[in-house]
């Protein structure tokens, strides 16, 4: 079955972090199926998506932070997030909510040199252990984003209807532009061809885990290629992933019903993903 952020309809609350205190105001309350419904009745701005590893934890928080101030930079406004009240108010969301483990958004709208921080939770959810034992369905679509640099809710207004009219069966929907695979609507997208590790380094988001997963196959001596699949060398693609913060490395098993190698998850991949969860394991922090 297609991963999918939330199944069923849940009560969502947007949280609103308020200059010196610890605690953040309700800024709204809905009934939603998926998290972007949420974001998209926010004012439009720049956000990040994050998980939390053993209820607490995250990784490389002040790295989403980063993003997102690029973010808001490249869309010519200038901002500063105050970080330790932010650290606050995540833990009081995570507390309040209750969830096992969560995944966060943060949502900043600039307007008049005044800016605003939005918080939505929801419980996590990751692909199932089979999906990693047998690889995910894709599919192609002409697509590509505006501002590839900026994390923008604009995008999610273009990709939400797209990721609801995927099938059942296809896991992620990859963007494709001149005949180029770039990466998926919610992952980077990597391909190993010729023994060599490829994956696009213009026209995608630059992702957390994509840095450390490209960090981690150099460690393992992996050539990496900076360098997007075209459509014409699915064939050759010996194997392939996605990853995201909630996805990790998860292999893909067909890109548009094309079979990609022996058409089971690869050792290179299942490698990465081995390395990949070591290195979390040692580099997630309490919030």
């Amino acid at each position: 079955m297609r991963h999918r952020e939330t199944t069923l309809m849940m009560n969502y609350h947007v949280w609103k972090l308020v200059t010196g205190k610890e605690e953040p105001e309700l800024f709204l309350e809905m009934n939603a199926v998926h998290m972007d419904e949420v974001t998209l009745q926010l004012p439009a701005g720049a956000y990040t998506t994050f998980r939390t590893f053993e209820h607490n934890k995250a990784l490389h928080l002040s790295g989403h932070v980063d993003r997102l101030e690029e973010s808001t930079r490249l869309i010519e406004e200038t901002l500063q997030i105050p970080r330790i009240e932010l650290r606050k108010v995540i833990q009081w969301i995570i507390a309040h909510e209750k969830f096992v483990d969560s995944r966060i958004r943060i949502v900043v709208h600039v307007e008049n040199k005044a800016s605003h921080i939005f918080i939505i939770a929801e419980p996590l959810s990751i692909p199932a252990d089979k999906e990693y034992q047998n690889g995910v369905e894709t599919i192609t679509i002409n697509m590509h984003r505006d501002n590839p640099k900026a994390k923008l809710t604009s995008f999610i207004q273009s990709a939400g209807g797209i990721k609801q009219s995927l099938p059942e069966n296809i896991h992620e929907a990859l963007m494709v532009e001149n005949n180029l695979i770039l990466e998926g609507l919610s992952s980077n997208f990597f391909a190993l061809i010729d023994s060599k590790l490829r994956t696009a380094n213009e026209g995608v988001l630059r992702g957390i885990t994509r840095k450390i997963v490209i960090e981690v196959a150099q460690e393992a001596g992996l050539s990496i290629a900076y360098e997007p699949v075209s459509m014409n060398e699915i064939g050759y693609i010996q194997e392939c992933f996605i990853t995201s913060s909630s996805r990790a490395v998860l292999p893909v098993r067909t890109i548009d019903d094309r079979e990609i190698g022996a058409g089971r998850p690869g050792e290179i991949t299942k490698m990465l993903l081995d390395r990949y969860n070591q290195r979390i394991a040692k580099e997630i922090r309490t919030i």
